[in-house]
């Protein structure tokens, strides 16, 4: 079977065993099931597919082949088959405790965060020390806006192993939920991240010290593809001058999209390193001679904090994919604007602060084929009551958002509240965000709750039902709030004491419209209340905001590209000072 062969080098020999093997005895479930394996190894998913199918064909009743082809399709984002593939396992041996685990993780992608949740908890029942489900027990208590609950389901998994990567992630993630964090906390854990990890001594950096030369920039992100991150960074591929920057995209994915695509026919080079160990990475980047290494990541899902933990480059950065620091001792600079990181806040910040002259992020419209979604009339017009609204995640959603937001529907007493998002699609989603109203005061007919609009399209064009858009906090909107900004509608923002709750404030003041981030959460309802009873200035808003955002340093790609450089260019002649 080609076992000893059984590591990634050797995936291809393997597989070429396996067929072999399967020629001689072509009915062994066993061996079609460890070529399966190999195949997804391989990224040859549809071949995997095929072989678990065949392998559950001459053995129903064998769970290896139904847990596999569901982690398959798990892979593959087809989260409704892969949960059918664990119910199957379960149905044939109730305490497999793997695939209550996994279930409750393909549920979770699917937004089904009780059943998620409950998923979790019977992998929990029979493996109370079970850390993987103590993870996803905490992502689906998260994004349930149950935040207490998800940061005690993240310290078990550090009781139970205290140098889990993945559940001290978790909990710094979901501390930034919370109103009643400082920034000093964020500071605190991050820096305590940085502690837990082990390092080994770090090599000399052999890069040439000459400060005026083309630098050669690498980004690390595992959302190089149709994601927030995509979109911010892809369109700007292309964009930066050949004679400044020779740029590297390493993916930490395997996976691609047409975004991927796209992105990587701008890219200078391309590398996937999802695969590769954090020393393999490394030498890779060495091997590149990475100047500037930049994190998309932070501590989101598919980070490698451990590579940028090992200082590949000489110059390290975090950037875009994670709005705070990272606690990182190897990284040096945290790139942001005046609004995201006011200059007496430096000192909550691992990272050295270096700002653009404007805004740290640059958006980019959405590409339709065949049409673009115009810019509607408010909606007021016609309703003849104000509409306010949020498409966020559910998450950000905190009590006291829901407690300002309570009170802004009271300070506008014809106005509605609309929320999208899947979790709204079920009973049990629409009946928590009711409850938490309700607990306001404010009855469900004041509430429209909608699921998630089936195509990207759609999503636009459901701006039309929206006037005034309200920012969550202490996490804010980012593509959200662009997304708004592109089809018309003004967002009311608190300016928060953080990263995380500055983002609004960075964006609404440079589109110009600075005067609608309120300083405390009675300005906010007051601004929110006066722009509700202006109707004129609503339209206004709505005929100029698109163009305007596109005209600031917000859609100006080719200045934002230059702005960029300027700032890596910065960067590079400092660390060349200090060789000298």
């Amino acid at each position: 079977f080609g076992v000893p062969l059984q590591l990634a080098e050797h995936n291809a020999e393997v597989a070429a065993a396996l067929q072999r093997a399967l020629e001689l005895k072509p009915d062994s479930a066993e061996t079609l099931t460890n070529l399966g394996l190999v195949q997804h190894q391989l990224s040859e998913f549809v071949a995997a597919i095929e072989s678990f199918q065949k392998a559950i064909a001459l053995r129903p009743t064998l769970t290896g082949p139904h847990v596999n082809l569901g982690n398959t399709y798990l892979h593959l984002e087809h989260y409704q088959e892969a949960a059918e593939c664990f119910r199957r396992v379960i149905a044939l041996q109730p305490k497999h405790v793997i695939a209550h685990t996994n279930l409750g993780m393909a549920l979770f992608r699917d937004k089904q965060l009780q059943a998620a949740e409950r998923a979790f908890d019977e992998a929990i029942a029979l493996v109370p020390d079970r850390t993987e489900a103590w993870i996803g027990r905490g992502m689906a208590l998260r994004d349930q806006g149950r935040m207490e609950e998800a940061i005690a389901a993240n310290e078990r998994v550090l009781a139970l192993d205290p140098k889990n990567v993945e559940g001290y992630q978790g909990l710094i993630f979901t501390r930034n939920y919370l109103s009643r964090g400082t920034p000093a906390d964020a500071l605190a854990d991050a820096l305590g991240f940085n502690a837990m990890l082990t390092r080994e001594p770090v090599a000399p950096h052999l890069n040439v010290p000459e400060p005026d030369r083309i630098l050669r920039v690498g980004f690390v992100s595992a959302d190089l593809r149709t994601h927030p991150v995509g979109q911010f960074f892809g369109h700007l591929l292309g964009r930066f001058d050949p004679q400044q920057l020779h740029v590297t995209a390493f993916a930490n994915q395997s996976g691609s999209d047409p975004s991927t695509l796209a992105m990587k026919e701008k890219a200078d080079a391309w590398h996937v390193i999802n695969k590769l160990t954090d020393a393999e990475a490394e030498a890779l980047i060495r091997e590149e001679k990475i100047d500037i290494l930049v994190d998309l990541s932070g501590h989101t899902g598919g980070n490698r904090m451990k590579l940028f933990a090992r200082k590949p480059a000489p110059v390290q950065a975090t950037w875009l994919g994670y709005s705070g620091t990272t606690g990182l001792a190897e990284i040096d600079y945290i790139i942001a604007d005046d609004s995201i990181i006011p200059p007496n806040d430096t000192a909550y910040y691992s990272e050295e602060p270096i700002r653009l002259p404007t805004s740290y992020l640059c958006y980019a419209p959405p590409a339709f084929s065949g049409m673009t979604p115009q810019v509607a009339q408010p909606p007021a017009l016609k309703n003849g009551y104000v509409t306010f609204g949020t498409y966020n995640n559910l998450s950000k959603i905190s009590d006291a958002t829901v407690a300002c937001w309570a009170e802004v529907l009271k300070a506008v007493p014809t106005s509605r509240l609309l929320l999208k998002s899947k979790v709204l699609g079920t009973d049990d989603g629409r009946k928590v965000m009711e409850a938490r109203f309700a607990a306001h005061g404010i009855g469900a007919g004041r509430l429209l709750l909608k699921s998630s609009t089936p195509s990207h399209l759609l999503h636009f064009q459901s701006y039309e039902e929206m006037d005034i858009a309200l920012d969550p906090f202490p996490y804010n909107g980012t593509t959200t709030t662009c997304d708004a900004f592109w089809m018309g509608v003004p967002l009311v923002t608190l300016v928060g004491d953080r990263f995380i709750s500055r983002v609004g404030t960075s964006l609404v003041r440079t589109v110009g419209l600075g005067d609608l981030a309120a300083e405390t959460v009675e300005d906010y309802v007051a601004i929110a209340r006066r722009l509700a009873e202006d109707i004129p200035r609503l339209t206004s808003i709505r005929a100029r905001l698109r163009q305007d955002m596109m005209a600031s340093p917000l859609g100006d790609a080719p200045r934002f590209a230059r702005d960029l450089e300027a700032v890596f260019r910065t960067m590079w002649r400092r660390w060349c000072a200090d060789q000298s």
